[in-house]
């Protein structure tokens, strides 16, 4: 019984880390050179809870932290979408920050 216990709670009981989503955004404002090399930018609607670590709160910018992504690449991905006013899918952490914002995990444009 204890075992079947165990496999349950490993199943269901652990928290997903990668869960926030944010679909059919735009990007309307890009933040970039920074000395600490991250970026930072801004999507069109909703707002998103920061993790408790934050201190921004409620708000509708991200940040892309160069200890957990290539900011070159999302840089690019990032000025493409809001060039061409294509919507975009931002994944992030639930439970990280950085300079108090959420950290993105990934950003796909559709």
């Amino acid at each position: 019984m204890m075992k079947v216990f165990i496999f349950v709670f490993l199943i269901f009981g652990t928290k997903n880390v990668y869960s926030d989503v944010f679909v059919g955004q735009f990007v309307t404002k890009v933040y970039s050179g920074y000395s600490h090399k991250g970026i930072f930018f801004k999507v069109s609607t909703g707002d998103a809870r920061n993790p408790s670590g934050c201190k921004a709160g409620l708000n509708q910018t991200f940040a892309v932290d160069p200890e957990f992504s290539n900011v070159n690449h999302v840089l690019s991905v990032l000025l493409f979408a809001q060039a061409t006013t294509k919507q975009v899918e931002v994944e992030f952490y639930s439970d990280k920050c950085y300079q108090n914002h959420r950290v993105i995990r990934k950003v796909a444009v559709y």
